[in-house]
């Protein structure tokens, strides 16, 4: 999934587990017990290229929160807040 978004292909995901958290915004999510909702979300970006243009551009987005400088500044950050350090 991220490859995906990261790649600009629009996502259609699961509404559960982390997914949703992960996403954020830049896939469709949809109840995968579900053959209409899934079948429902798929259409649309199939007929929407607005859509399909959005979901790419929001995935993109996302996948950049989640590069390796990223989460190291982040978690240096975190580490630095539990001693009462801040840069």
């Amino acid at each position: 999934m991220a490859q995906a978004m990261a790649a600009g292909v629009p996502v259609v995901t699961s509404n559960v587990s982390s997914l949703p958290e992960i996403t954020g915004g830049a896939a469709l999510l949809v109840d995968l017990r579900s053959v209409a909702d899934l079948g429902a979300a798929i259409e649309r970006v199939l007929l929407s290229s607005t859509l399909r243009e959005e979901l790419g551009r929001r995935g993109g987005a996302r996948v950049r929160e989640y590069r390796w400088e990223v989460c190291a500044r982040e978690t240096l950050r975190f580490f630095e807040s539990l001693v009462g350090r801040t840069r």
